[in-house]
């Protein structure tokens, strides 16, 4: 169980963080009731959201499972699909502060400084940068209807790379300080000594 936790948290995760910024995103600034009468049925759209990620999860494990055995060897594939209990751990609040920070960063809350705004993006910026052709590709078509199907299939696996490297990028960040919070436990623990 441990282990298919940690093999599917970033499939999860891929799905998990752009559906639940979406659903948060509309229900504060396309729906007067979602945080109010219509708290129950906001609500169940973050749940079945989630139940999503999860399916997803669930799937692409049972699909990618030798790839991921393979990619076990590789670095990026040990942070990804095996990472330590300290990076785990620096997830979270990593992914918080992500979280917190998309609300002024993409809700044009934030002062103009580019420097304030560069450094809070921190977390966003492979998602953003992954995101240039997909955008590009629907500003090249007059109407999402003129492109039709494989329009659709194209922005939505544009969207999925873009999620699926935002993962990988937190996951690094999240490397990073599980180790420096660990250096500076263990350098706490030894000047206690």
């Amino acid at each position: 169980m441990r282990e298919s936790f940690r093999r599917g948290l970033p499939f999860f995760l891929t799905v998990a963080l752009p559906a639940v910024g979406a659903l948060d995103w509309h229900a504060r600034t396309g729906c007067e009731s979602c945080y109010g009468t219509g708290l129950p049925l906001t609500l169940g759209a973050f749940a079945l959201a989630l139940a999503v990620a999860g399916a997803f999860a669930a799937l692409a494990l049972a699909l990618l499972s030798p790839a991921i055995d393979r990619a076990l060897d590789a670095r990026l594939g040990r942070v990804l699909f095996d990472p330590p209990t300290r990076t785990l751990a620096a997830l979270v609040p990593v992914v918080g502060v992500a979280l917190a920070a998309a609300r002024p960063l993409f809700a044009g809350q934030l002062t103009a400084d580019p420097a304030v705004w560069l450094a809070l993006a921190l977390p966003y910026y492979p998602f953003a940068l992954a995101l240039v052709p997909p955008f590009a590709l629907l500003t090249g078509v007059e109407s999402m209807h003129a492109g039709g199907v494989p329009l659709f299939v194209a922005l939505a696996v544009g969207l999925l790379a873009a999620s699926a490297l935002e993962v990988a990028w937190l996951y690094l960040l999240s490397s990073g300080v599980g180790r420096a919070a660990h250096r500076v436990a263990s350098s706490r623990n030894s000047a206690s000594e």
